[in-house]
């Protein structure tokens, strides 16, 4: 299997093209930063995404979220009528 792609990441900060001088406190609070964000992209950080994509859909378009249910479950009534 791949190797962790936060262990991979290597960072140099400089102005004005001059060589990189980072902090060694900025460079550990850039580390942590680094480590938190790659235990938050866990298991569910897919399905995450997917319900916070829905609840946009949902908030910002109520009526057409009530039209697109009512029509699936008028669908699903036909279909259990047919089977019967």
């Amino acid at each position: 299997m791949n190797a962790n792609r936060c262990d991979q990441v290597r960072w140099a900060t400089s102005v004005s093209g001059e060589p990189p001088l980072p902090a060694r406190a900025d460079l550990s609070a850039l580390k942590a930063q680094l480590e938190e964000c790659c235990r938050a992209r866990g298991r569910m950080f897919s399905m995450q995404c997917v319900v916070e994509a829905l609840s946009s859909l949902v908030v910002t378009r109520p009526m057409t979220t009530v039209a697109v249910v009512v029509i699936l479950l008028i669908l699903y009534e036909l279909s259990l009528a047919s089977w019967a």
